[in-house]
């Protein structure tokens, strides 16, 4: 008899697991500390030329230029920090809700035939465009399966909300802290468009707790 069956008998435990006595552990480290299957940088191949990817973005963005424009710069900010590919990411967030004034807003048609034909006129890799689609995967089926995306699908929302408290503050962005954003949270007024499940992807998609990355994204913004 080996001897976790015979400590499963001793401490009348029903799983061997329960007493085993070097068991593998998982590690503690934060998802943004580990190393995660990212796409190869060379599937991307020829990416447009940035003053391309901005006069498309001025072309068809008005009213969501703003947010647009803010998602790009944290993705940016955190691609700098992880020593990922900073133009990469900031195309993503730049492009990541580039139909949406096109389509009236109208979220059934959001990543659809028109984002199509619009990121075509610059020749988008595939690989960005399924990038992008990722933050929308309830209606596009593109799994949120790397950094960058599991980054958009948690900066998006969440920097939407932080502008929105911006704009409600005498002092903008100066000053702001946690503090600021998470009375504004519980306030379901506030902003009651933004599902507040969606303002906490980064806890999902990230394994950061929001009150740690709130931080961060008011830096990237400032």
């Amino acid at each position: 008899m080996g001897i976790e069956r015979l400590l499963a008998i001793l401490c009348e435990q029903d799983n061997l697991r329960d007493v085993v006595m070097f068991p593998l552990m998982k590690s503690e480290k934060k998802l943004e500390e580990m190393e995660i299957c990212e796409m190869d940088i060379s599937a991307y191949g020829t990416l447009p030329a940035l003053e391309d990817v901005e006069n498309l973005a001025k072309k068809y963005l008005k009213d969501t230029y703003r947010h647009c424009l803010d998602v790009a710069k944290v993705m940016k900010y955190f691609a700098k920090k992880l020593k990922q590919n900073e133009e990469i990411r900031y195309i993503a967030g730049l492009l990541h809700d580039i139909d949406r004034d096109h389509i009236g807003k109208d979220p059934t048609k959001h990543l659809g035939e028109e984002f199509e034909k619009i990121v075509g006129e610059i020749n988008l890799p595939q690989c960005l465009v399924d990038d992008i689609k990722s933050h929308y995967t309830a209606k596009t089926s593109v799994a949120v399966s790397s950094l960058l995306r599991r980054y958009l699908v948690s900066v998006d929302e969440l920097t939407g909300f932080i502008y929105a408290v911006w704009l409600m503050r005498p002092t903008g962005l100066e000053g702001m802290d946690y503090s600021s954003v998470k009375k504004k949270l519980k306030d379901k007024k506030f902003a009651a468009g933004v599902d507040r499940e969606d303002v906490k992807n980064c806890e999902k998609f990230l394994a950061i707790t929001i009150d740690e990355f709130v931080p961060e994204i008011i830096k990237a913004l400032q």
